[in-house]
């Protein structure tokens, strides 16, 4: 991505922004994070006994490898989280986009 100003003398000094670090890609993919949510499940620390959340979800789509014994999967959590997610984003979206750009 390119920008398009004018300096004074009329020349154009163009800086190339790499897409994967644009403000326009990292919009997109702050959008498609919090969906990823729905792949996450609760398990309870035996010993601790606080909440764990675990990628429910191979990064193949595939969860046939995974060992889900103990893991509470349901559409709450996926919301729970969900929800999570997009209040961090919203909050601190600038913020992130400005480390992630760098």
């Amino acid at each position: 991505m390119g920008s398009f100003r004018i300096n004074p003398d009329g020349s154009q000094s163009v800086v190339e922004v790499p897409y994967a670090r644009s403000e326009a890609h990292l919009t997109e993919l702050l959008e498609e994070i919090c969906d990823r949510m729905k792949e996450y499940g609760e398990q309870i620390d035996p010993s601790t006994h606080r909440k764990n959340y675990v990628r429910v979800v191979g990064r193949n789509g595939e969860s046939s490898e995974l060992d889900l014994q103990g893991i509470r999967i349901d559409s709450d959590i996926s919301g729970t989280l969900k929800f999570a997610c997009e209040s961090i984003v919203e909050e601190y979206e600038d913020e992130l986009i400005e480390f992630f750009s760098r």
